[in-house]
């Protein structure tokens, strides 16, 4: 629940949890809803409980993802396979001996190209990139 509460404040659309109008903070503050069942969670906390917890601003990751959604665009990954596997085409990455070519498939993994990406603009299959 503090998850969820915080997540407004966390996102910079308010300054303090219950200033939020679209949350449901201040019905469990309150203790009344007709909305929101906060008996279930009050029946285990009490409201001094609940509001010190809320309050307590913690930097947990739980589904906080950073560079969510952010992908390398085709131009800058063939930049990226580049500069890392120092060939001129797709043929030389083609012919590397395979622990060679399968160290370059982590390493571009771990640059943030897709796998799809890196099969597309490389012509190795997916199952090879997908290897470990």
């Amino acid at each position: 629940m503090r998850y969820i509460h915080q997540n407004p404040l966390k996102a910079g659309l308010c300054k303090e949890i219950d200033d939020y109008r679209y949350s449901s903070y201040s019905d469990y503050t309150l203790g009344k809803s007709d909305f929101v069942d906060i008996d279930y969670a009050l029946s285990m906390i009490d409201k001094n409980t609940f509001v010190a917890f809320n309050s307590d601003i913690v930097n947990d990751k739980h589904l906080d993802c950073e560079n969510e959604g952010y992908r390398i665009n085709d131009t800058d990954a063939a930049k990226i396979i580049e500069s890392i596997s120092n060939c001129a085409n797709t043929a030389e990455i083609q012919s590397l001996e395979v622990k060679q070519r399968d160290r370059l498939m982590k390493a571009l993994r771990a640059k943030g190209l897709s796998i799809r990406q890196i099969s597309r603009l490389t012509g190795i299959s997916i199952a090879i990139v997908r290897r470990p």
